[in-house]
């Protein structure tokens, strides 16, 4: 699923590919795809939020507001928020854990992974460099479920969803029946559409070799949680990337502070956006889900939601290329 829009008008909405291979259900743009750790920029609204009314601070270590009940003594007094944020806290992650924890556990909402926290060791002293953390993300979650007396779900829904229209945004339990969710895919044999290949010799190999689709039913499938799954739409997504392009989230000093790379060791992360050549958005990927925002300098949002691993970056190459051509129309016709 595609959408670009121009300064918050929609100028392109295409909807690619199959919902469900097994019951021949076309993806459409009321199809709710899995944004894996898309949400991670909503989990960082709403913490600098929270940050704005007083009632956290980037600076402060996490033990002032959870001691040691999610991480260890020593290590939450080390950490601080603004470390969470950019991925800089020193953290491992949880989701190899995770992985291995049979699907008979639990693992519903945030309070199922404090074992896992828990566990946690540093790989690295706080603040010295960027090493993605997934379990930062889930330690953030905490925070907000501590200084709201909410779960981190209806604080999300309450503050961010409800008030953008986002009704079509939400953590989902695959135990139960979902009429309009993407079923996630992966190629077998998986051959990279880009990289080692060539596109076409990937074609290539897969028309000669043969190739089936395996869903993603198959791996434990977790709800959303503040590290990321949730499940949106495009629409529901550029309501969320056009109310930042728009300034009504936060004030402009904090958004200028989460669009500052906060390390050396990665110029392109912020806190809670990738900030690469300009812009800012998330990726995310899981087994069988891509997802993909970027709001753009000139003003231009894109979203590609894939229920295929590797679809958003074969799409992202043509619209990439399909913009830089537009852009240079332009420039010539000034000119």
């Amino acid at each position: 699923m595609v959408l670009v829009s121009d300064r918050g008008q929609v100028i392109y909405e295409g909807a690619f590919g199959q919902a469900s291979r097994e019951y021949a259900q076309r993806n459409s743009a009321e199809t709710q795809f899995n944004l894996a750790s898309v949400n991670k920029s909503m989990t960082a609204i709403a913490v600098m939020r929270l940050v704005e009314a007083g009632r956290l601070q980037l600076d402060r270590s996490v033990d002032t507001w959870l001691g040691d009940r999610w991480l260890s003594r020593d290590i939450a007094r080390r950490v601080t928020i603004r470390q969470l944020l950019s991925h800089t806290s020193g953290l491992g992650d949880y989701l190899e854990d995770a992985a291995s924890t049979p699907c008979s556990t639990p693992l519903r909402v945030l309070a199922d992974y404090r074992p896992f926290i828990a566990r946690a060791r540093l790989n690295a002293e706080p603040g010295t460099v960027s090493d993605y953390s997934n379990l930062g993300y889930l330690v953030l979650g905490a925070l907000i479920e501590e200084v709201t007396g909410e779960a981190f779900d209806t604080h999300l829904r309450r503050t961010l969803l409800v008030p953008l229209d986002m009704a079509r945004t939400q953590s989902v339990d695959l135990d139960y029946g979902y009429t309009r969710l993407a079923q996630g895919y992966v190629r077998e044999p998986l051959v990279p559409l880009r990289g080692e290949l060539s596109r076409e010799e990937a074609e290539a190999h897969l028309a000669r070799t043969g190739v089936r689709w395996r869903n993603n039913t198959h791996r434990c499938a977790r709800p959303g949680t503040s590290a990321g799954g949730y499940y949106s739409t495009v629409g529901d997504l550029h309501r969320f990337a056009r109310a930042i392009q728009s300034g009504v989230l936060v004030r402009a000093e904090t958004l200028a502070e989460m669009r500052r790379a906060q390390n050396a060791d990665n110029p392109n992360y912020g806190l809670g956006f990738t900030t690469r050549g300009g812009h800012i958005g998330h990726s995310g990927e899981i087994t069988g889900a891509e997802a993909r925002y970027r709001i753009l300098p000139d003003g231009h949002i894109v979203i590609v939601l894939s229920n295929v691993q590797g679809g958003v970056g074969v799409a992202w190459d043509r619209i990439e290329a399909a913009l830089g051509a537009a852009s240079r129309q332009t420039s010539a016709d000034v000119r």
